[in-house]
């Protein structure tokens, strides 16, 4: 298996627009499943980024036993995987079918991708050649001890208009993540320079690079350099309002609600650019609010929270935190009232309907009625 991180901040799990393409509308899930089994980003912006079509085949590499090839089974319909990893024992095809039995249950609709297995070895996937639309590194990419000799293999069972997605812990210039295993994760540049040998190029990122609120991020590689020059660009566009916006990872900043309120007015202003660049732009602008709330700072967190509510009128997940922030401060009626929100804008959010049980519990009011018809 070609990953295992020591540490990952979780992204919380939000959705604001419609899901686009082939996104499965109907899967069930709590918004916690994903998370806990740490999916980094949001089941909805992440089909969006994505893009996967109906009828793709997709290769997990380094998939392990097969775990995030089932969870995007939940998020779109129609794919066909191949999940490929080193260990036997990780991988094999009873623990790949043991895996797809259980996730398959958490669909409404009947399970629709199909699944197979490959054992691939330290320079070589084992792959069939030009046979994927996809190719999928979810953790792996930092674990490649030959990573030239894999880029190249990998270029060779992709399609030609296929995509590589990357997502990993990235070292910055100035502090390096490590695995559980001691592999350094690389930085952003240093993973772009590595795919660009192999006519692999940049054309799109989830969220900003960089530390704060974590080192999580994904990157997609095609082999299209046009695409990927008009991309960069789109980035030096917008670098100097993300500097910016990373102050809300200082406290003294972020606990001034009066400035964080003024800040995402300056934000809305320009949040046409940073979108078109991230598709998951509010994903990491919330992020930042978990990682206060996570050290229990709740001031700080209730006021990033509040940012991205003004920000993003119908982030169900902004109220969901807000309720969860203004709960831990024991501000009952205002959790209360955003819980509530949270749930009128995603009556599937089961976190959100517990919070409003909590809610009515603390506070002595009775559950309404359960209708009979």
């Amino acid at each position: 298996m070609r990953f295992a991180w020591v540490v990952l901040v979780f992204l919380p799990f939000i959705a604001t627009g419609q899901v686009k393409q082939n996104a499965a509308n109907y899967f069930y899930y709590s918004p916690g499943v994903l998370r806990d089994l740490g999916f980094l980003g949001n089941v909805h912006e992440l089909a969006a980024f994505f893009d996967l079509k109906k009828g793709d085949r997709i290769a997990d590499i380094g998939g392990g036993d097969g775990t995030y090839s089932c969870i995007l089974s939940l998020m779109f319909d129609s794919l066909h995987f191949t999940v490929e990893d080193i260990n036997k024992k990780a991988l094999n095809k009873k623990k790949l079918s043991k895996n797809v039995a259980r996730y398959s249950k958490l669909r409404k609709a009947p399970q629709n991708c199909t699944f197979d297995c490959v054992t691939g070895t330290l320079t070589s996937t084992n792959l069939p050649d030009s046979s994927y639309n996809v190719l999928f590194l979810k953790s792996s990419f930092h674990e490649f001890g030959f990573a030239e000799e894999m880029i190249a293999d990998m270029g060779k069972k992709l399609k030609r208009e296929g995509k590589i997605i990357m997502m990993d812990a990235f070292s910055t210039s100035d502090k390096s993540v490590y695995c559980s295993d001691g592999h350094r994760g690389y930085t952003i540049k240093e993973a772009c320079i590595l795919m660009e040998h192999h006519d692999f190029h940049l054309t799109a990122m989830r969220s900003p690079a960089g530390a704060v609120p974590n080192y999580a991020n994904t990157l997609i590689f095609e082999r299209n350099g046009e695409k990927s020059k008009k991309f960069i660009r789109g980035l030096y566009g917008t670098s100097q309002l993300e500097n910016q916006i990373k102050r809300l990872s200082l406290p003294v900043f972020a606990n001034d609600s009066l400035n964080v309120k003024l800040f995402g007015d300056s934000i809305k202003m320009q949040l046409d650019p940073l979108q078109a660049n991230y598709t998951c732009f509010e994903s990491w602008l919330i992020g930042f609010g978990v990682v206060y709330f996570e050290n229990k700072n709740f001031a700080a967190a209730t006021n990033v929270f509040s940012l991205v509510k003004d920000v993003y009128p119908q982030s169900y997940q902004a109220h969901y935190w807000l309720g969860r922030s203004y709960f831990e401060q024991k501000k009952l009626n205002r959790a209360y009232t955003h819980y509530l929100k949270a749930l009128a804008l995603n009556n599937s959010h089961s976190d959100a309907l517990a919070g409003v049980k909590e809610c009515r519990k603390k506070m002595g009011i009775p559950e309404p009625a359960v209708s009979r018809k």
